[in-house]
């Protein structure tokens, strides 16, 4: 029978005050009317690919029915330091904080916020790379306990077979490192636990970066799951720690060092989304109401759920840029406009967008849709549609073009969407936040050689992604001479 592990000199007590509670609190989560768990999720930087991974694991939660996610990632890389200190996100207002960031220190006042949080009560979900963030930041490396450290910062942990805890001191032992990415063996070590009870003894992770020899303080580090460093694979041979906890103050921060996003094969795992709901019930409320499914990986098998059509939207739309620069409405009246888009066509054979300023049109036109009809060639040609169009509700919008040869589309005379150069068909998106208003639109495209397309599209508040109508576009008086339609 496999041992429940616990680096602690109060695990006892500690554990007998959340079973004291776990029939209460089973009641009030299940009761109607039960307020969900509010959850925050933080990206925004890593050196994974967090424009997945964030988006994901706060679908992964907020579908959850007894649990409220948001997003609140941290300023990109780039940003200046007035940016940086204007993320000052609330986490008092959130039961749990899932961290899917490795990046840029935090400013200080931020640091503080956080580090009061959890001294305070609050719960800490560690994702993967997390655990590499914020070297030199004492509170957060003593609330992970190990982490992506070298062997001269502090002490590592691994269970051996026989099911002990072995401690290695700072120089020894080993190494920080992953090898290469392959289905874990993994092994309960406290089936116990709330978060862990009703696992498997043994199942298969799947297809994940496993990190081997962290490093920190290791005080206080209550071990739940393990997994075996396959040394064919460049392990360890060691049975490396991978779901803890650690108590801080008055909160609790678990660690969970599954979940490494080139593709997101390890979050399609069923046992780590399973353990990512758990884990934040736990920190919320001391018990979990998610049972463990009838899909849990065994021994045997891994098992993965599919992406779902509302989650490859939700990753779709996340993968865009968002414009930052500010989009303002024309000061056009729409009575003072006539249906459709002024169209241009050009000659000519370029490698990407020509400056149509410096051409002139040999055909123009008026179009109530964007296409490829104006054009009488197949080749060695570019068109421009402008106007403006109509956004009657504020919020953000998500502007689309597919595009054989290159293309691009601005608005307020700020470009939104760049899909330029020679290529197939490809579609190119972003995000911007728009006011009700009229704005000033321009298409851009070129096609230089063999095949050829254009497909403009747009998403905003309740509306699915879809062609741009023909009734938001319009443009002032007197329309171009030339054939049209």
């Amino acid at each position: 029978m496999l041992t429940s592990i616990a680096v602690s000199r109060h695990a006892r007590s500690l554990v007998s005050a959340r079973l004291l509670g776990v029939v209460g609190l089973l009641a009030a989560l299940s009761a109607p009317g039960a307020e969900p768990i509010r959850v925050l999720v933080v990206g925004g930087q890593n050196n994974h690919n967090w424009q997945r991974s964030t988006p994901y694991l706060h679908y992964l939660l907020d579908r959850e029915p007894d649990i409220a996610a948001t997003l609140a990632n941290a300023p990109p890389a780039q940003a200046d330091e007035t940016a940086r200190a204007a993320w000052q996100p609330r986490f008092g207002d959130y039961a749990c904080v899932v961290l899917d960031y490795n990046g840029q220190p935090w400013p200080e006042a931020q640091r503080q916020a956080f580090t009061d949080y959890v001294r305070g009560g609050g719960g800490v979900v560690v994702i993967h790379a997390a655990n590499n963030a914020f070297p030199g930041w004492l509170d957060y490396e003593t609330m992970v306990g190990l982490l992506w450290r070298g062997r001269e910062y502090g002490a590592s942990l691994y269970v051996a077979d026989n099911g002990q805890v072995v401690r290695e001191e700072p120089n020894q032992g080993r190494g920080m490192g992953h090898g290469g990415v392959y289905d874990w063996v993994m092994t309960t070590r406290d089936p116990d636990h709330p978060v862990t009870r009703g696992l498997p003894a043994t199942w298969l992770h799947s297809h994940d970066e496993l990190y081997h020899g962290q490093r920190g303080p290791a005080a206080d580090l209550h071990i739940l799951l393990t997994a075996f460093s396959d040394p064919a694979k460049g392990g360890t041979g060691k049975n490396e720690p991978i779901l803890w906890w650690i108590p801080f103050g008055q909160g609790k921060v678990v660690t969970q060092l599954m979940g490494h996003v080139g593709d997101l094969t390890p979050l399609q795992c069923v046992g780590f989304q399973t353990l990512l709901v758990r884990a934040c019930q736990w920190l919320a409320t001391g018990a979990c109401t998610k049972p463990v499914p009838a899909t849990f990986p065994t021994a045997e098998r891994t098992s993965l759920e599919e992406l779902t059509p509302e989650a490859q939207e939700l990753l779709a739309a996340s993968a865009m840029a968002r414009v930052t620069t500010p989009v303002r409405p024309a000061t056009v009246a729409a009575n003072d406009l006539q249906p459709g888009l002024q169209w241009q066509f050009f000659s000519g054979q370029w490698d990407r967008l020509p400056d149509v300023a410096a051409l002139t049109p040999t055909r123009t036109g008026v179009a109530t849709v964007i296409d490829l009809a104006p054009s009488p060639a197949k080749d060695g040609f570019g068109l421009v549609f402008s106007g403006f169009l109509r956004i009657d509700a504020a919020g953000d919008y998500s502007f689309f073009t597919a595009s054989d040869d290159g293309s691009a589309l601005w608005l307020g005379g700020v470009q939104v969407v760049a899909n330029d150069g020679l290529h197939p068909v490809v579609e190119a998106g972003a995000r911007v936040s728009l006011e009700a208003g009229i704005y000033a639109f321009e298409l851009r495209y070129f096609e230089k050689s063999g095949g050829e397309g254009l497909t403009v599209l747009y998403a905003g508040p309740g509306i699915p992604k879809q062609p741009i109508p023909a009734a938001l576009f319009g443009h002032t008086p007197p329309p171009a001479t030339g054939a049209g339609r």
